[in-house]
């Protein structure tokens, strides 16, 4: 009885592990994730990991906003001054990176020398991917959501990562 129990947690979990994958986006967190100036972090159950330390008000926010996220993947450069080689290659990649297919433009503003694009993936009416692009000479970010996502919470996701 104990094996069927193992198989079916082993088939559940390799669901979940293949659901919660973007094979560009991980293509280029893994290109860039151990060049110097880079940081990658990667959430699974992110509202978990980032309620660890909220309670409240600010925990229950915080809930909400990340409510259906199955997993949170982002990459990003900080420059502390001129940008380097590899900021340069990262910034290039973000202007001509294609998540995949059947993702669509959410929307995109340009700003000068910042470039920033949002694009989604629906499954019928619910967005179930959500990537966005911010090409900067300084700070190029690459933030990757996959779950039941909430378009208009993603503004308010990036203000409690911001804090973590």
């Amino acid at each position: 009885m104990k094996i069927y129990f193992y198989i079916i947690f082993f088939f559940f979990t390799l669901i979940n592990i293949l659901n919660a994958q973007n094979k560009a986006v991980d293509d280029l967190i893994s290109k860039y994730t151990d060049k110097e100036g880079f940081k990658a972090v990667v959430m699974n159950d992110p509202a978990s990991v980032i309620l660890q330390n909220k309670s409240g008000d600010e925990a229950n926010l915080a809930k909400e906003m990340l409510k259906g996220i199955k997993t949170i993947k982002t990459i990003s450069y900080n420059s502390t001054g001129k940008a380097n080689d590899n900021c340069k290659k990262f910034n290039s990649d973000i202007l001509k990176f294609n998540p995949g297919e059947n993702f669509v433009e959410l929307f995109s503003i340009n700003e000068g020398k910042t470039k920033i694009k949002s694009l989604v993936r629906k499954s019928g009416e619910k967005v179930t991917e959500f990537v966005m692009l911010i090409a900067d000479e300084n700070e190029p970010t690459i933030i990757w959501l996959n779950g039941d996502i909430n378009v208009s919470n993603i503004s308010n996701i990036g203000k409690i990562l911001k804090r973590q």
